[in-house]
């Protein structure tokens, strides 16, 4: 009989720990008021994740810039550039990538040996600056977000 007597007062312990389980996430409404929901109902819902949006890369064909002196090539910058581009507008700047070379290639030929006269190393930040001028002027302001700098040196 005190086994039978354990066993019933085991099983009740068993029920009522579910019950309290089961309102105190929420499963089963709390008519007493006793026991603290695990959310409350009163606090906001955290805002969504905003989405993560991966810049979008571009390479430029490299530059090969000849620093000529007295009519002899003194020596040869390598310049490597890659471009990142707004997201959803990497088709139209694809498509003027031959335009960009060509401009890109204009004012390098022009920087380049200009620096090199005054330094012995080029202003990356001038070309970067200039380079992103001159993007924005072709493409539009919203179109390339940062001209970088994959390889620069000296052959």
């Amino acid at each position: 009989m005190i086994r039978l007597l354990a066993i019933v007062v085991a099983l009740v312990f068993a029920l009522a720990g579910g019950g309290v389980g089961l309102i105190h996430f929420g499963y089963l409404p709390d008519y007493t008021g006793l026991i603290k929901p695990a959310v409350s109902e009163t606090e906001p819902a955290a805002p969504p994740p905003v989405p993560r949006v991966e810049p979008v890369f571009q390479h430029i064909a490299p530059f090969l810039i000849p620093v000529i002196r007295d009519g002899q090539i003194e020596r040869s910058m390598y310049i490597g550039l890659r471009l990142r581009v707004t997201p959803g507008q990497g088709a139209h700047v694809t498509m003027h990538h031959a335009r960009l070379h060509d401009v890109y290639m204009r004012v390098l030929y022009e920087m380049v040996p200009e620096q090199l006269e005054r330094r012995q190393t080029l202003d990356l930040m001038a070309l970067k600056t200039r380079l992103q001028d001159v993007a924005d002027r072709l493409l539009g302001a919203d179109m390339v977000e940062e001209v970088m700098f994959q390889a620069v040196f000296e052959r």
